[in-house]
């Protein structure tokens, strides 16, 4: 009587077994998807970075120019501290 009972308490624990098993496979499937979409988004996200890595180039050539504009130009131009220097001549009241 305790052979059988152990016999059917082994089918109830392999029929168990057998259906995390199926579960198991299931959730491999599904990470092999998230992993697919993970991977998507990566290449996503390389593809702004390269973008951006782009207009930082620009920005900086923009602002080279603004540099060579604006020492190109203080020599023609007084700046406000040099005309803080001159003097003026006192108004005659």
């Amino acid at each position: 009587m305790a052979a059988a009972e152990q016999l059917k308490i082994a089918h109830s624990v392999e029929g168990k077994v057998t259906g995390v098993d199926e579960r198991v496979k299931e959730v491999g499937s599904d990470v092999q998807i998230v992993s697919k979409k993970v991977q998507d988004v990566d290449d996503r996200v390389q593809g702004v970075d390269e973008k951006v890595q782009g207009i930082d180039s620009e920005v900086q050539g923009i602002h080279g120019k603004l540099d060579d504009t604006h020492r190109s130009s203080s020599h023609s131009f007084p700046t406000f501290h040099s005309l803080r220097s001159v003097r003026r001549k006192p108004t005659p009241r």
